[in-house]
């Protein structure tokens, strides 16, 4: 083998090692609890269909992101992002319960009664194909940032803003 193959080779054994560690994690409901410290650029491509990322004014530098892969569904609680589109590290992992078709996950809840709205509710929630705003969640959790976890709401009524929904 001479030089300039010899080369070519490393290069192509280089790029396929660089490749394949980029999407190195895997996203099933099996693997849940691995992500969390990982940074969702090495989340597979795939898992990026339908992503919905919701930056989290208050909280500097952390979203709330969405990621569906067939029927696994889940919300990650993001830290280390300073535009947009940037990777974040994985702080915590929601893996959501299925759901009907006709529900949604909505990221704009609030527990009926607070004063504050806070922009850490997420729910799923059913309002009709769009036919209502305002739907009552069937299921709900809160972020809590001191423990960084995602907590269910029992026992209070949550209702979601689900402007915006499309088909």
């Amino acid at each position: 083998m001479n030089k300039k193959s010899f080369f070519l080779l490393l290069s192509f054994f280089i790029c396929s090692v660089q490749i394949s560690s980029a999407a190195d994690v895997a996203f099933s409901s099996a693997s849940i609890s691995e992500l969390i410290g990982k940074s969702t650029c090495s989340l597979p491509p795939d898992s990026r269909i339908g992503m919905f990322r919701l930056p989290l004014s208050d909280v500097q530098g952390h979203a709330l992101e969405y990621r569906k892969k067939g029927n696994f569904e889940t919300v990650f609680l993001l830290r280390g992002i300073k535009e947009p589109d940037e990777c974040g590290e994985i702080i915590s992992v929601l893996k959501l319960q299925r759901h009907k078709k006709s529900e949604t996950i909505e990221f704009d809840c609030f527990v009926k009664g607070d004063k504050e709205r806070q922009k850490r509710i997420i729910g799923i929630a059913d309002n009709q194909k769009g036919k209502f705003r305002y739907a009552i969640a069937r299921l709900a959790w809160s972020v809590n940032f001191d423990t960084q976890v995602f907590e269910p709401i029992n026992n209070k009524i949550v209702i979601c803003d689900t402007r915006g929904y499309a088909e």
